[in-house]
């Protein structure tokens, strides 16, 4: 997993771009990425927090598998 943090400067659209960018990058790697804004952490922890443990053990369960085990998408082979 991939918990990011962003500032105002990632709605310019350059910033945007590269941000996706980011997020396929760490599919690719097998990370799942979640991004969170200044104000989620600041203002809303607790809520953040119980987010990135709801992912975890939705991840533990099996709930995010590769799409090479999924039983939804056929193998890529």
């Amino acid at each position: 997993m991939a918990v990011e943090l962003d500032g105002g400067s990632h709605m310019e659209p350059r910033q945007v771009k590269k941000d996706q960018r980011r997020n396929n990058a760490a599919l690719r790697a097998g990370l799942l990425p979640l991004r969170y804004y200044y104000d989620d952490v600041v203002h809303h922890p607790g809520r953040m927090v119980a987010q990135v443990l709801t992912v975890l053990r939705l991840r533990e369960a099996g709930a995010f598998a590769s799409a090479r085990h999924s039983r939804f998408l056929p193998d890529p082979d």
